[in-house]
């Protein structure tokens, strides 16, 4: 019965197991994430906040068949399986197997993990993502350049979309970005949201990949009169630039980007500083106030602009350069500052100097204290961009390092996907598929193999319910056998189903033992015994006796332990023999003659209904002999029938001719005699035993005297 329920539980724990909750039963397949920013994951210690985190689905990792075409089921639920989380689907290609979602993930701590799902697999799911899902309230603009000749969208909640369709750059690093070639740019609009004052707290970030070594490419750039802001890239190295009344500030990187490489760069400014990231880590700082901006702003250049001349160090000839005190105080702290030369004549896109001044007017003549000078355009970024995000607060180092890691190709040591569950239910999934393919014939197969199986569990499971009982009825009668005295008919009183109430046989056990096979085989053994008790006149066994029992038990334990029927209602003697008589291992010469063959010559044998052997030899003479194996059937069955042959062969082993009476004492084992493969066999006395019964027999010429 152990093992029974054994392998039903092994059964259980095989089947689908069912998830501890279940977020909604429409949706029959889910997928645990997990985001890690202790130090086995991205190590992150810095505050964070919500973050959108970039979810990125593949061949490997999703199965695209079971969504929607669009990706319009998916859900992303927390790990309390009940509170939705906001997402928006940036790219989806079913074809290629490619996907880019963006999940919402609030309040993301340092040095913690932190799980939720994402459910598929609904074909009539509406979509729920939408621009702006995945962005808090403070982001203001989030570009991904998906958009192919069109305006680039804003994903944001303030729908700030471009005045400009850029030119896509396929194979971005996340889907598709804008190429930059240095002379196209894409203006931002003028929006309210975008206003910054002198106390504006900014945050912008951008993943950037140079192609070629510039001097001054302009990034990003946002001018209005003596006020600017301009990212840019020097030779390698990213710069922030912040320009106002009282001048120019630049902070450079301290380390070059890789030209071809994908880089992070990120800025905030607030209370006084302007801080610059590279690759989601701080370094640089410009001590500088972020100016007054509300016009438009230029990804990939900047627009020229006229600045006032500073005035002329008392002394100093009209039209010389000076060093302004800020300048000065710029130098001293190790950064520089530096002039924007007027274009040459002639050069393409560039005016004469005089034709400029004229259309400046009388102000901009050179060496007036105060007039407006001319500076034209910078050179543009030549490369490409993605994933442009502009909030008005300052986002924490935590959450620059958070976004640089989920967006780059780092990302498996922050977001982490599982394996695929499926809801637990009877037909769902690739089930649901398989059975669904199915014609009449194969119901009909299934119908026949089901009854087959139910069948053969409640085969099972009687055959574990039998043999369990007769274990613990075989326990309790070896239990109650070791402890009978000298007669070990003791707990035999009568028939094997009517045990009779005794003593030392509490009434339970005797009801228990009734099932135990060990009883029947000793009940039968006991009224053998007790047969021949009653017919004799003494306690002891012959040794014809004992083995005539032991064929009884034989025959008991074969009906007790063959799944055929009992071999005594065998109707057929042969059936019967086959039944008690097991194939013999060492037959000898006294078996040649029942295959019909015998040394120095051949023999013909023909049974009759007697059961006698009729042999013709060689020479056509006839033998009438008894068949060994009936003879020793009969004495199984009866050993007194025939006790006159016993006699005889105690007659010929004394070699007494005479017919005086005999005497032979037998030294018999304690233990049953073994019976050969041919059924009963004949008994030797051993040689020692530890344990005797003596019986004396005398035996007269007349083979049937004998007591």
């Amino acid at each position: 019965m152990r093992g029974f329920l054994g392998g039903l539980a092994l059964c259980l724990l095989l089947l689908p197991s069912a998830a501890q909750a279940w977020w909604n039963d429409d949706w029959p397949l889910r997928k645990p994430l997990t985001i890690d920013t202790g130090p086995a994951g991205a190590n992150i210690a810095d505050p964070i906040g919500t973050l959108p985190v970039l979810v990125r689905l593949h061949t490997g990792n999703f199965n695209f068949e079971a969504a929607n075409d669009d990706g319009s089921d998916l859900r992303f639920i927390s790990s309390d399986d009940l509170t939705p989380l906001n997402h928006h689907v940036e790219q989806w290609d079913a074809l290629l197997g490619e996907a880019f979602v963006w999940v919402q993930v609030p309040q993301l701590a340092p040095g913690s993990s932190v799980d939720f799902w994402m459910y598929y697999g609904n074909p009539l799911a509406l979509p729920s993502g939408s621009g702006g899902a995945a962005f808090d309230g403070d982001t203001v603009l989030a570009y991904h350049f998906a958009e192919r000749n069109r305006p680039v969208r804003d994903w944001s909640v303030w729908n700030n979309a471009a005045l400009d369709a850029g030119a896509p750059g396929d194979g971005a690093l996340i889907g598709q970005g804008l190429r930059l070639d240095g002379q196209t740019t894409v203006a931002l609009p003028a929006s309210p949201s975008l206003n910054w004052s002198d106390t504006s707290e900014v945050t912008w970030s951008a993943w950037i990949r140079p192609e070629q070594l510039q001097s001054d490419a302009v990034v990003f750039s946002r001018q209005e009169g003596q006020n600017a802001f301009v990212i840019g890239v020097n030779e390698g190295l990213p710069f922030v630039e912040v320009q106002d009344p009282t001048g120019l500030r630049r902070a450079f990187a301290r380390s070059p980007m890789n030209l071809g490489g994908w880089h992070h760069l990120a800025v905030t400014a607030a209370a006084g500083e302007v801080t610059l990231y590279l690759d989601g880590t701080p370094t640089a700082t410009l001590g500088a106030s972020l100016p007054g901006l509300s016009g438009s702003a230029l990804i990939g250049g900047s627009a020229p602009v006229s600045v006032a001349a500073p005035a002329p160090a008392e002394g100093a000839l009209p039209g010389t350069d000076t060093v302004t005190d800020l300048e000065a105080a710029a130098t001293a702290e190790g950064e520089a500052v530096e002039e924007v030369p007027a274009a040459p004549a002639g050069e393409e896109g560039a005016e004469a100097p005089d034709a400029a001044l004229a259309e400046l007017g009388p102000e901009a003549q050179p060496g007036l204290a105060g007039a407006p000078q001319p500076v034209l355009a910078r050179p543009g970024f030549v490369g490409e961009m993605d994933e442009l995000r502009i909030a008005n607060t300052v986002r924490p180092a935590g959450y620059i390092l958070a976004s640089a890691i989920s967006q780059g190709p780092e990302f498996a040591t922050l977001l982490t996907l599982g394996l695929d569950e499926e809801e637990a239910r009877w037909f769902s999934g690739y089930i649901a598929v398989i059975m669904g393919s199915l014609t009449i014939d194969g119901w009909s197969i299934i119908a026949v193999l089901m009854v087959i199986a139910v069948i053969s569990w409640v085969v099972m499971a009687d055959k574990a319910i039998y043999l369990r009982r007769l274990e613990r009825a075989n326990r309790r009668f070896l239990a109650h056998f070791k402890q009978l005295p000298d007669d070990f008919t003791a707990l035999d009183r009568g028939s094997a189903e009517d045990i009779e109430p005794d003593d030392r046989l509490p009434k339970e056990d005797q009801e228990m033992i009734r099932s135990s096979s060990l009883y029947r085989i000793y009940h039968i053994a006991a009224e053998e015994v007790r047969k021949r008790r009653a017919r004799g006149r003494t306690q002891a066994l012959t040794a014809e006796s004992l083995t005539a029992i032991r064929a009884s038990l034989n025959a008991g334990q074969v009906r007790e332990f063959s799944e055929d029927e009992p071999p005594a209602r065998h109707s057929d003697d042969r059936d019967l023999r086959r039944s008690l008589l097991r194939p013999a291992r060492n037959r000898g010469r006294r078996d040649d003659h029942l295959r019909g063959h015998r040394r120095g010559g051949r023999r013909e044998c023909q049974r009759d209904r007697a059961g006698y052997l009729r042999c013709a030899d060689d020479d056509g003479g006839r033998a009438r002999r008894r068949d060994p194996r009936t003879v020793r059937l009969q004495l199984a069955a009866d050993p007194h029938q025939k006790q006159h042959r016993h006699h005889e062969r105690l007659r010929r082993r004394t070699g007494d001719a005479s017919g005086r009476a005999s005497e032979r004492r037998y030294a018999v084992s304690g233990a049953l005699p073994r019976l050969h493969a041919s059924g009963v066999s004949r008994w030797t006395p051993p040689r020692t035993s530890s344990t005797t019964i003596s019986t004396s027999r005398r035996c007269s010429t007349s083979p049937t005297s004998c007591w």
